[in-house]
């Protein structure tokens, strides 16, 4: 993760996410659904200024809560193992940057788990009329379709390998 998102401020997340969602969303209803320019950046507009805020706080939340989850350590190994992947990776040399990331680790753990049935209710909301729609309508639907049920299977599957990322610190003998 970039270290300059661990310390942006919420507006600043919330252009940077109607970004990274809105130019996207434009290009594939441009392209996939052959809409005018005048739908594609009205929708996109209103995806935009609706998704970006929200989405901004929300990100904002979890960096924080992130980022206390790593503990009391000097900041720059707080912003060093908050930034960095905890699923893969170089092992950490230093034995309090070893153990802030595995409470970082933890903290994913609990986070994953608390929301597991949120996951899996809200990917079935939208892969299954993301399914209907490509097999009644058009197969460009099948991109969201595929990608939304990707990220439920990722989602799914990272406490285990979490899990095993802990193990592996904190068996770690440097």
């Amino acid at each position: 993760m970039n270290k300059w998102l661990l310390r942006a401020p919420w507006w600043a997340l919330a252009i940077a996410m109607g970004l990274v969602v809105g130019v996207p969303f434009a290009l594939w209803i441009r392209l996939g659904q052959d809409a005018a320019w005048p739908v594609v950046v009205t929708q996109t507009a209103v995806l935009v200024v609706v998704g970006g805020p929200v989405m901004g706080l929300l990100v904002r939340k979890q960096l924080d809560r992130q980022l206390d989850a790593v503990g009391e350590v000097p900041d720059e190994i707080r912003v060093r193992v908050a930034s960095r992947p905890t699923v893969f990776g170089r092992i950490p040399q230093d034995s309090a940057e070893r153990a802030a990331t595995v409470r970082l680790i933890e903290h994913q753990i609990v986070e994953l788990r608390r929301r597991r049935v949120r996951t899996v209710v809200v990917g079935i909301l939208f892969t299954a009329p993301l399914v209907w729609v490509s097999l009644t309508r058009s197969p460009w639907w099948w991109v969201p379709a595929v990608a939304w049920a990707l990220l439920v299977l990722l989602d799914l599957s990272a406490p285990g390998l979490l899990r095993r990322r802990a193990e592996l610190l904190t068996s770690y003998e440097g």
